[in-house]
């Protein structure tokens, strides 16, 4: 399964200070569930989601911006999966911006795009595990009963072993005009998505 441990551009987990990250963290001396449940955690308490920006960096600039979306934090999980030995791929869903707004208590008016967002998966022991959390910000996965991606999204793209692929074939299907409707849906998404944690913070408070 060579092509699902080699770098890309975007999984750059060659970059020297991914390699310091990694030894610092002493996760190739981690049994292989372990090691896989490591990095998960690591990108969930390291990596803040944000639905801003349309592409995908690499993710050696992620992990220094502690911030992504959902396709950077599931390729950040990927590049540090692969450097430590785990073979993964990433699965990719097109979904649709009213279930997203539902999600964030939001009821503003919805023009019927879709937003990509992804889900790695490893290979353990036997077989492939989606590694849940990644998806979305927490405040999100398990609100209304949604618990896993696939559980609010009307299309899944495809499988594929590299964030590049899965980019490549989501622009296909979107004129320049309806990607420039994108960034403006996503800016709102940010936005609903401040204010939702900006109530979470004042419930803790009190």
């Amino acid at each position: 399964m060579q092509e699902y441990t080699c770098s890309t551009r975007l999984l750059d987990y060659e970059n020297s200070a991914i390699e310091v990250l990694i030894v610092q963290q002493g996760w190739r001396e981690l049994p292989v569930g372990e090691r896989i449940e490591a990095v998960r955690r690591y990108i969930i308490e390291n990596v803040v989601f944000t639905f801003c920006g349309g592409g995908i960096r690499p993710v050696s600039t992620v992990l220094v911006s502690r911030g992504g979306n959902s396709m950077e934090r599931c390729a950040a999980a990927m590049a540090l999966l692969r450097a430590v030995g785990i073979s993964c791929r990433l699965r990719a869903y097109l979904v649709d911006e009213e279930a997203l707004y539902h999600l964030l208590g939001d009821s503003s008016g919805h023009q019927g795009q879709s937003v990509l967002l992804g889900v790695t998966e490893a290979f353990g022991e036997t077989a492939w595990n989606h590694l849940e959390g990644l998806s979305l910000d927490s405040l999100l996965m398990g609100k209304r009963g949604f618990v896993k991606l696939a559980d609010i999204s009307g299309h899944e793209l495809g499988v594929f072993t590299c964030p590049e692929d899965a980019l490549a074939r989501y622009r296909k299907a979107y004129s320049w005009g309806q990607r420039i409707r994108l960034r403006l849906l996503l800016s709102r998404l940010e936005r609903s998505l401040k204010v939702l944690r900006e109530r979470s913070d004042q419930v803790v408070s009190e």
